[in-house]
């Protein structure tokens, strides 16, 4: 009954680590998994059922500011991934 409804921010962040990130050869596919975890985390849920219908019902600034709140992010994220890396001698806990 409810398999239309989907976080917005979700399809923002993996469509934004599939084209950023995906192909960065010291990520693994883990961490990338992780990242997103991360970022999704800091965003408060946009649930939307059907992306058209979120397009069509926002301003352009509010769209603007969504995009950059999945910047901070996934900026967040892909630092501790990165930190968390480096602290523990290339193990990613």
């Amino acid at each position: 009954m409810f398999g239309s409804i989907e976080n917005y921010y979700e399809i923002l962040v993996f469509d934004r680590i599939n084209r950023d990130l995906r192909d960065d050869p010291t990520l693994t596919p883990d961490h990338l998994e992780d990242i997103a975890c991360l970022a999704l985390n800091q965003l408060k849920p946009r649930y939307i059922r059907n992306s058209i219908d979120l397009l069509t019902h926002i301003s352009d600034e509010e769209r603007a500011a969504m995009f950059d709140e999945v910047e901070r992010a996934l900026m967040f994220a892909v630092e501790t991934i990165r930190r968390r890396h480096s602290e523990h001698g290339g193990e990613v806990t």
